[in-house]
């Protein structure tokens, strides 16, 4: 006979939500051994529909800076919050430098940055110009010169990793954008010979947990000496090398056919349509609407190039005409990943020293999987004492968490020592960085009612008791 229990929910939130209820219900299941059945209960959980913050993922707002900026202002940072922003772009602009060394003043404004962000749980998207304009006079530094950048940079951003989500290729050309360029060789006659030796160093000195994205896919493909017929796969996935570090940015995203130069063709739309799957993409708008930028095509495309972020900057006119035809909440829920837990079975009695089991079934609702390092943990708390007894990493690598359904089949050797006593089963996904790893800010979220704990980044699945 089958038991149900109903786990008891405020009167406001069975108001706010139908949906709210949480149900156990046990119910008998064999495991992989026919004469040795494990009696399991399931949990369904309710979805959660509201747009929800997590981090690495999502819109986020454009910030330049030089030697003489200030940080960062906490009127920002209390704006990123309120609308549920967790990434900023930092344009850090180097004109001042294009023929000299960065100055103690430049990088010590960049720390700066970076610490007030660690404070207020965002990350950066990072890139670093010497022009923004089409006209400028010159619009990048010598070889010599960036490469002596690049070296001066190296220290402070393997220092501050922990909240630079990732670095945009920038450097050369206009805006960093590699079109318009003094040194490199500009628009249909690019160097590079010498665009590949800045990339390098690029690859040697920046973090190797974070990719570099660059802005076009034929960039990507000349830079690594492959053809629009090999892009990432699977097995090549996430492995840090040079071909997996570097992703994708597209910053006239949804103007036209071909994004006003970003593609050539069907060919390099369909390798970054495979190559994103593994790799960061994001960018911004460039124009007023277009037929490209009507909500059906828009989050269609999203989807096919997995994007995860993108600039609510620019262009003003398109993100209005999305929040007028009321797509916009849609995208801001589903740029990057969104994961949401549908039901989770669990071995009904919890012994120590014996094997537990687990089966999580979730769904990402979201255009993406994680693109940077990440780990999942189940965690026991005791109710009583409020420690976490016993914690177990899931053997399952969130990156490959893509688009759609999955289900994690966890097998967990319970310790001897374990006591007697109710706990919450919780699951963590926290950040990479042992620096920020206890923020719950930094922790990600599955979107489901009276899961989530925001003062400890876990997401409470359910209470057992261990006798």
């Amino acid at each position: 006979m089958k038991k149900i229990l109903f786990i008891g929910l405020s009167l406001a939130a069975m108001i706010s939500c139908s949906r709210a209820k949480e149900t156990i219900e046990y119910v008998d299941y064999q495991d992989n051994t026919p004469e040795n059945p494990t009696k399991m209960a399931k949990v369904i959980y309710g979805e959660d529909h509201t747009i929800i913050s997590n981090p690495e993922r999502g819109f986020c707002t454009r910030d330049g800076y030089h030697s003489r900026s200030s940080v960062i202002s906490d009127y920002e940072i209390n704006t990123l919050k309120s609308s549920k922003h967790t990434l900023v772009f930092f344009d850090f602009k180097l004109k001042e430098f294009i023929s000299s060394p960065i100055n103690s003043d430049m990088l010590g404004m960049m720390q700066r940055n970076f610490d007030k962000l660690r404070a207020n749980g965002i990350k950066a998207v990072v890139r670093f110009t010497y022009s923004s304009s089409t006209s400028a006079a010159v619009y990048d530094a010598e070889p010599s010169i960036v490469l002596k950048h690049i070296s001066q940079l190296k220290p402070i951003l393997e220092k501050n990793k922990d909240v630079i989500a990732l670095i945009e290729a920038g450097f050369i050309g206009a805006y960093g954008e590699w079109y318009y360029s003094t040194h490199y060789g500009n628009k249909g006659q690019a160097d590079y010979a010498k665009r590949r030796i800045i990339v390098n160093a690029m690859l040697n000195a920046f973090p190797k947990e974070r990719m570099i994205a660059v802005r076009t896919p034929l960039i990507k493909t000349n830079l690594l000496n492959i053809s629009l017929n090999s892009p990432l796969t699977q097995s090549e996935a996430f492995n840090r090398s040079n071909k997996a570090r570097l992703g994708h940015h597209n910053d006239c995203f949804l103007a036209d056919e071909k994004d006003r130069g970003t593609y050539t063709g069907e060919q390099d739309k369909k390798y970054t349509q495979l190559d994103s799957k593994y790799t960061v993409i994001g960018g911004e708008t460039c124009t007023p609407p277009t037929s490209y930028s009507q909500c059906n095509v828009a989050l269609q495309t999203m989807g096919k190039y997995h994007w995860s972020y993108l600039n609510l900057s620019y262009h003003q006119d398109m993100i209005a005409d999305w929040k007028n035809t009321h797509c916009f909440e849609e995208i801001q829920k589903r740029l990057g990943y969104r994961f949401v837990m549908k039901e989770v079975q669990y071995t009904e009695k919890m012994e120590s020293g014996k094997n537990y089991k687990m089966v999580l079934n979730f769904e990402n609702k979201g255009f993406a999987s994680p693109y940077n390092p990440r780990s999942a943990y189940i965690k026991f708390r005791s109710v009583s004492d409020g420690r976490i007894h016993f914690s177990h990493q899931i053997q399952s690598n969130p990156q490959f968490w893509f688009t759609g359904n999955h289900r994690l089949e966890i097998s967990i050797n319970l310790p001897n020592h374990l006591p007697a006593g109710d706990y919450d089963v919780l699951l963590h996904l926290p950040d990479a960085s042992m620096s920020i790893a206890d923020k719950a800010e930094y922790a990600v979220r599955f979107a489901n009612i009276n899961t989530w704990e925001a003062t400890t980044g876990y997401n409470k699945l359910y209470t057992q008791t261990k006798k």
